[in-house]
């Protein structure tokens, strides 16, 4: 069986622990890099960071992680569902208190994820499992940071996906609880209109768009179609000026919630 997903950090299997039926995600590193100082070191700081944010219903929560038969692994409980850019393209686009059920949920990780002192910083369609109840689970601590740490300008290290993450990331602001709400508004946009809010191709591109104020006034003219109180909220998650956004998680919580029970 082939490995469930991966790139240069990594690759992520399905398994089992012998004599036992529950299966694992388990991520080891790439052939070429299982003696790599960075990689090794990457792999372990994922894991702690997974360690601490354990326990959450809406999280791939860690069960182990170590170093055995030559390989460094880390295994999380595994999530038998649909990831969500895989679902997207398979149904064109999705129904929109689907899409309320689900960022509620991925609302709810990114919280704890915050009140554990971290920011997850790669909320994107690739990193989020959904099952057939509207359940998403949010995985891949990769590029998680302290809070403290994310506060600071990290200079030329950007990492992330541009179409999703927040333009203070380009511009060296630093990140707070409101960036993650800019990703994840994106990432609902995407799930109800089918096709993310910008359309450039290259990442330089992208970046031109993200941080340009003429953005704003076109974000009415992209949000039309959707009904208008999931309008409200995303355009109000999505803003450029940090301050015009959601500040609280709790904030956008009840505004959704608001929304799914009209």
């Amino acid at each position: 069986m082939g490995p469930l997903g991966g790139g240069g950090m990594g690759a992520v299997y399905r398994s089992l622990r012998l004599n036992e039926t529950v299966e694992y995600a388990v991520k080891v590193l790439p052939r070429g890099g299982r003696t790599d100082a960075d990689l090794i070191g990457n792999l372990q700081s994922e894991a702690i960071v997974a360690d601490a944010l354990r326990s959450h219903p809406c999280l791939a929560n860690l069960v182990d992680h170590g170093y055995e038969d030559g390989e460094h692994y880390m295994a999380m409980g595994f999530i038998n569902g649909e990831r969500l850019d895989s679902r997207i393209e398979r149904l064109s686009k999705l129904d929109e208190l689907d899409v309320l059920l689900i960022g509620l949920r991925l609302l709810s990780a990114i919280a704890h994820i915050y009140n554990r002192g971290f920011l997850f910083r790669d909320m994107k369609p690739q990193s989020v499992i959904v099952r057939e109840d509207a359940g998403a689970f949010l995985f891949d601590f990769g590029i998680c940071m302290p809070l403290a740490d994310a506060l600071i300008d990290h200079g030329d290290t950007i990492v992330g996906s541009p179409i999703y993450f927040p333009p203070e990331r380009i511009l060296g602001e630093g990140e707070h609880g409101c960036s993650e709400i800019y990703s994840l508004g994106m990432v609902l946009y995407f799930a109800i209109k089918g096709s993310n809010f910008f359309t450039a191709k290259e990442i330089n591109a992208i970046a031109r768009q993200h941080v340009r104020n003429a953005r704003l006034s076109t974000i009415d003219h992209k949000l039309k179609g959707i009904a208008p109180d999931i309008a409200g909220i995303i355009d109000r998650m999505i803003r450029r000026p940090m301050g015009e956004r959601y500040q609280t998680f709790s904030e956008v919580e009840r505004d959704m919630t608001r929304a799914l029970q009209a």
